[in-house]
Order: structure tokens, then sequence, then C-alpha cells
């Protein structure tokens, strides 16, 4: 992004190209937790858990079936580091705005509706 591109958003809304950084940073990492916590949900629907311990419990208890469940397993232990470590990076910037929780997915589309609905009335 071009520093003139920052410079004309940042002055268009009346905010501190520091804060639109911000802003902005905050609402990719907010996407990404989201799209990971639905794809790692789909993957406990899929065999009926509702934690990554479940699903390794689960697991453990077909022997059997390991190697065609090991696939799943292995995405869902990604996505569960790389929620963690989105979560840590919302505790170390401290963002106002909390991170997604489990059982809360939706919960922070509200503003990004509000922006989009903003973006529309031009």
């Amino acid at each position: 992004m071009s520093p003139a591109i920052l410079k004309e958003v940042a002055s268009q809304f009346s905010i501190s190209e520091d804060k639109l950084l911000e802003e902005g940073i905050k609402a990719f990492l907010q996407d990404k937790l989201h799209l990971m916590e639905v794809e790692r949900q789909q993957i406990f629907r899929k065999f009926g858990v509702n934690s990554f311990k479940e699903l390794d419990q689960y697991i453990t208890d077909r022997p059997d079936e390991e190697s065609d469940l090991l696939e799943d397993f292995e995405r869902a232990d990604y996505l569960t580091f790389r929620i963690e470590q989105i979560q840590k990076l919302f505790k170390q910037r401290r963002f106002r705005n909390k991170p997604v929780q489990q059982g809360r997915a939706f919960d922070w589309m509200l503003p990004k509706k509000i922006f989009i609905l903003m973006m529309t009335l031009d």
C-alpha cells in the first residue's frame, strides 16, 4: 500500500494513519481468526466432538481408523496452533476489542457490515 493511499483514507475518515493501520491489522487478524475457527469447527462437527482434546481422544479410541483420520487431525492441530498465535497477537497489541471467542464467531462482523454500508452510501 502506498503512503499516499494511507494518507488519503486516513484523511477521508478523520483518523490518524497509525490508527488506520492498527484497525486494518485488527480487521485482517479477525478475518483470519474467524475463517480458521469456522474450518476447525467443521472438522470437529465431522467427528461429533467439541474440542481438539476430544478429537484427539476420538482418534485414540479408534486405532484401526487412525490413518484415515490423520489428515483431519493434523489440519485441526495446525488451525488450533494458528488460532492461538493470533490470540497472542491480540494480547500483545492490546487491541481495544477482544478477538472472537469460541462460539461467538459472528460478533465481530457488525462493525465490518457498518463499514461496507458506509462505503456504499457515496
